[in-house]
């Protein structure tokens, strides 16, 4: 780093040049930051550091006796650096005149003064009093959690401790709360060593030096991230060791997987600590070798307090979860924060004029994120970075009113003043990023053109050793004692599915038979998620007419999206209690008369009150069928429920899909806003995306000249009326599973067999199934999970909540984005793709919604052959490279159709996966269901209003933006879901990748004909009861004389 000198230099300040010695720089307090003015003026940056320090103005008079080189000020001196800046990829060119730069800083002290005399810049002990104790209350606050055992809420409450707490030493670093400077050092030390795990004397070395050359090239450190990362051209000829040279390869798409770096950042900088403090002793600078021990000892008490932290809880597992959740939270809070303000700005080169204008130098190369109250605290005051950068010192409740200060500073001298919404904000920032990685493109295109380029190199040297290791662990994995069984020349390649084809043939056959034992209840169950799918699909084209119908504007008109949603929630919520009071039929039946009704009652709703009411019955009635359909055929199938629920959902798609085209031949395709009385013009985004529709529309649409004359047109009420109709043999069929239960069977539905009643469920496991095999095991066998009365969802088991709720959060941005993308990527696609009609953007709506029921239809037989698990982990992975496409070929027309069809495909299958995934770990039961429904209802209600909105704020780039984040969430989340569950069955089917993956690959083989077994009290409990009373049943008698 340039300036790293350890010989003397000269120095400037306020117009007076000193001879800096070795001597003298070795005794610096503040370390090697002095060096970055080397042989440069810096007045602004000495009094901005050392602002009521008496001890430093006392130093400077020192020097004037000792080391000053000429006595006479030159404040317009030209021996400072005068040479023109060359502009680049990301390297902004400083072109400002001596006479303006002259005029700016005559500006920026009367600027400092004016804040001085504003009692700006003076200390607010109160508030950083304050500030400590809330933070050593989170800190306290997350211990009072994992004694709760919250763990992951605990986890996620210290990692947010320890960004407050970074902040808080940063401010203490800066001198701010007190004037005593010991007692600010102090409590840095305190706060950033023992509590944070970051070294002090380390932080201000890094800190102090970014701050005296921000975004300056070779200078500021924190925007020299090689070889993981380049932010200017000279940074590719940083790679010259033989470590750094492979890392080149990942360069072009650094922009892409920046995000997930960040939460390393916290990670990165407490081992930086430790090697700093580790040698300290051996230092240049007198300062942090005086602090070395003091520093060692709190960096040790830190990870003493961490370490007993993880002691106290349970299990190796959880510990391993709770460390990565707090380390790499913490690093998140804080990287979204310090790489927002510098990183999204161009830099400037090493030997810049910028350095010698302090104002200019940290307006031009900083970036404030837009304030309010939560931000301001959440952010710690660094949203206004330029303000902090100016004037280091000053308090953070001080920067808000410092701000319009500044500004109108900018505004006086022409310069700009940067502020962005955080989504703006973070676009820069990748848009930097994607700059070097277009040429990093480039330069890898020239190497690979050579015969011996990085490129080849490493993949002729990488890839064969790679192979053999994957041979290796495979071979390794096929060693299962079935296969091992089997005579060599059957099997001339060691390959463990040799046997697959066979196996393939048994478990359909397997499922087969289960479908047929239970065929009345899984089409009345698929018929029911059918009118379900209706509800949801017909709502979006219906909703100008039912707006005409109900003299209701369009904006108005979305509280009925939020007012379905909402009951749809509760409903959800509800259904796993009346489960258990009622058995599911009952409030099977309940759901689809609610749905019925509704649709019999739309036509006569003349206004948004009345509709709204009617349509929160419907979404309460969703709500319900929702959760029972789910809970019954999860009760039937146990852990063999995997391609049923796939069938179940696959119909729910269905509906989806078909309920606009049962609507659209009745459709008036006619705003009615500009007919309704004090209407005001709808301005919002989506507003813009359907203007000009009847323009393009080749239909002849009848305008007509009054809200009466347009009610009288209306047709819509007709579609209603067919779709009503089209309930009743469902409604007939769930009336039949009710009267058989309580009337033939005189029982309640057919539960596992420790169960004696919905209540059970929530606390019952079946020992009968293998929770990674995709199947059912012989009665009786152990499945190694929870035993009996330890699974209660609110009770004592954590595994079960946890487990729930992890699911449960994935469904929440799983189904909330299925709610979003359907609601507004044919509003995005007309926005983003330049001369996009109407019409192919429709296309694009039909596109996700037919790909989602493709998808659903699949997935019913690839669930079949692999596990839950398996096709979750594909669909989240799937999911996100779809998004990717949508995101960084945003104005391609060709990607948009691609990532949408690809990502219909993927998500279908995510919603009946997660809970197929839980039920194979755990019983899931009424309760949990809810819960997970309940993930997913709120989803459904929370997404589309909040995209809407950052959309109205942020425009279309938002929306894939926050698909793939949302999409990058669902997979940490199925990461946590699968660590929790293979940490609670260690069965053998989990110690084995390739059994993760296809089961049924690796499922016992007798030397008979193979026949799957299965839990017959899940198919017939007449027969299970038969079974159990026989005296004596040979274990090949149950398949031979049950068949199904």
């Amino acid at each position: 780093m340039v300036g790293k000198a350890e010989s003397s230099f000269k120095l400037r300040i306020d117009g007076k040049w000193y001879n800096i010695s070795k001597e003298f720089l070795q005794k610096h307090p503040g370390g090697s930051v002095i060096t970055q003015y080397k042989d440069s003026d810096a007045t602004h940056i000495f009094h901005a550091f050392h602002e009521g320090s008496e001890k430093a103005y006392k130093q400077l008079k020192g020097l004037q006796r000792t080391a000053l080189i000429d006595p006479q000020p030159h404040p317009d001196s030209t021996e400072i650096i005068q040479q023109e800046d060359e502009a680049d990829v990301n390297v902004a060119k400083y072109d400002i005149s001596l006479e303006q730069e002259q005029k700016i800083v005559r500006g920026f002290e009367k600027l400092r003064q004016e804040m001085h005399s504003e009692g700006l810049m003076k200390e607010n002990n109160e508030f950083y009093i304050s500030k400590t104790f809330e933070v050593l209350g989170i800190v306290a606050l997350a211990f009072l959690l994992q004694y709760w055992q919250w763990y992951i809420l605990s986890a996620c409450v210290l990692a947010l401790a320890w960004q407050q707490f970074g902040w808080l030493c940063h401010e203490y670093c800066h001198h701010q709360p007190m004037k005593n400077r010991h007692a600010n050092d102090t409590m840095s030390l305190f706060l950033g060593n023992i509590m944070q795990g970051f070294s002090r004397d380390w932080w201000k070395e890094k800190h102090n030096t970014h701050h005296a050359a921000t975004n300056i090239i070779d200078h500021d450190g924190d925007i020299d991230l090689t070889p993981l990362m380049a932010f200017v051209p000279d940074d590719l000829k940083k790679y010259k060791l033989v470590l750094e040279t492979p890392f080149l390869n990942f360069i072009p798409y650094q922009h892409i997987y920046f995000a997930a770096v960040i939460p390393l950042l916290r990670i990165s900088w407490t081992l930086q600590s430790i090697v700093f403090v580790s040698t300290a002793n051996r230092n240049f600078y007198r300062s942090h070798r005086k602090h070395a021990t003091i520093e060692q000892i709190g960096i040790a008490l830190h990870w003493l307090w961490v370490f007993f932290q993880l002691w106290l809880l349970p299990t190796n597992s959880i510990r391993v979860l709770y460390f990565l959740i707090s380390q790499l939270g913490g690093g998140l809070l804080i990287g979204h924060v310090v790489t927002f303000s510098h990183n999204s700005v161009d830099k400037f080169p090493a030997n810049s004029r910028l350095l010698n204008n302090f104002a200019c130098l940290h307006i031009l190369t900083t970036r404030n994120m837009d304030p309010s109250p939560f931000v301001d605290w959440l952010w710690g005051g660094l949203n206004y970075q330029i303000e902090h950068h100016l004037f280091p010192t000053m308090p953070r409740p001080n920067l808000n009113r410092a701000s319009h200060m500044v500004r109108r500073f900018c505004e006086e001298h022409d310069l700009p003043y940067l502020s962005d919404g955080y989504f703006a904000g973070f676009k820069k920032n990748l848009d930097q990023l994607a700059n070097i990685a277009h040429l990093a493109r480039k330069i890898g295109a020239k190497m690979s053109s050579a015969p011996d380029s990085l490129a080849a190199v490493i993949a002729a040297d990488m890839l064969p050793a790679e192979h053999s290791r994957f041979e290796r662990s495979y071979a390794d994995s096929g060693a299962d004692s079935s296969m091992s069984a089997q005579p060599a020349q059957d099997a001339p390649d060691a390959n463990p599915f040799y046997y697959y084809p066979a196996m393939i043939q048994a478990e359909t056959g397997h499922f087969r038979s289960l479908f047929l034992a239970n065929k009345a209840k899984v089409i009345v169950y698929c018929a029911v998620f059918w009118s379900f799918g209706m509800c949801v699909g017909f709502l979006g084209p219906t909703l100008w007419d039912l707006g005409c119908q109900t003299a209701t504007v369009i904006p108005t008109m979305a509280w009925v999206f939020f007012s379905q949603s909402l009951f749809m929630l509760i409903g959800s919520l509800l259904a796993g209690f009346l489960i258990k009071r009622f058995t599911a039929h009952p409030v099977l039946l309940a759901g689809m008369v609610g749905i019925t009704l509704t649709f019999v009652l739309i036509p006569s709703c003349s206004d948004l009150s009345a509709l709204g009411f009617v349509l929160a019955i419907m979404g309460f009635s969703m709500g319900l069928i929702d959760t029972t359909a789910n809970v019954s055929m999860i009760s039937v199938f146990g852990s063999d429920v995997s391609p049923f629920l796939q069938a179940l959902h696959f119909f729910y798609g269905l509906g989806a899909f078909l309920s606009p085209l049962i609507a659209e031949p009745f459709l008036k395709n006619f705003d009615c806003t500009t007919l309704i009385d004090n209407h005001t013009a709808a301005t919002g985004w989506i507003e813009k995306a359907m203007s000009g529709m009847e323009a393009e529309n080749p239909k002849s649409v009848h305008i007509p000249g009054s809200l009466r004359e347009a009610q009288k047109d209306i047709r819509i009420n007709d579609a209603f009326w067919i779709m009503a109709l089209m309930q009743i043999p469902i409604l007939i069929g769930v009336i039949m599973l009710v009267v058989k239960e309580r009337l033939v069977d005189n029982q309640t539905m057919k539960l596992p067999a420790q169960a004696k009643s919905y209540d059970d469920l929530d606390k019952t496991v079946d020992t009968a199934h293998n929770p990674w095999a995709g199947g059912t095991a012989a009665v009786g066998e152990n499945a190694n999970r929870p035993q009996s009365g330890t699974m209660s969802l609110f009770g004592e088991s954590r595994t079960l909540t946890t487990l729930v709720l992890l699911g449960s959060g994935l469904l929440f941005f799983a189904d909330g984005m299925q709610a979003a993308f359907g609601d507004y990527v044919f509003s995005y696609g007309k926005l983003t793709i330049p001369g996009l009609v109407i019409s192919d953007a429709a296309l694009v709506n039909a596109g996700f919604w037919g790909a989602f029921a493709l998808g659903r239809l699949l997935s019913i037989f690839v669930s079949v052959y692999v596990s839950p698990g398996f096709l979750l982990f594909v669909d989240v992975a799937g999911s996100l490279f779809a998004v990717l496409v949508i995101f960084f070929f945003r104005e391609s027309l060709k990607a948009l159709y691609v990532g949408t069809l690809l990502f219909g495909l993927f998500l279908s299958s995510v919603y009946p996966s997660t809970i197929s995934t839980v039920e194979q770990f755990v019983n899931v039961g009424p309760s949990a269901t809810s819960i997970l429904v309940v993930g997913a209802a709120a989803g459904e209600m929370v997404y589309p209003v909040t995209i809407g909105k950052l959309l109205d704020r942020n425009g279309p780039w938002v929306f894939p933006f926050w698909a793939v984040i949302s999409v990058a969430l669902m997979a940490c989340l199925l990461i946590a879901l699968l660590y929790f569950g293979i940490s609670a069955n260690k069965t053998a089917a989990t110690q084995n990748v390739f059994k993760l993956l296809f089961p049924q690959a690796f499922k016992q083989k007798t030397n008979e004909e193979s026949t799957p077994s299965y839990n017959i009290s899940r198919v017939n409990p007449t027969a299970y009861k038969k079974f159990n009373s026989e005296e004596s049943v040979t274990p090949d008698d149950g398949p031979k004389t049950y068949q199904f």
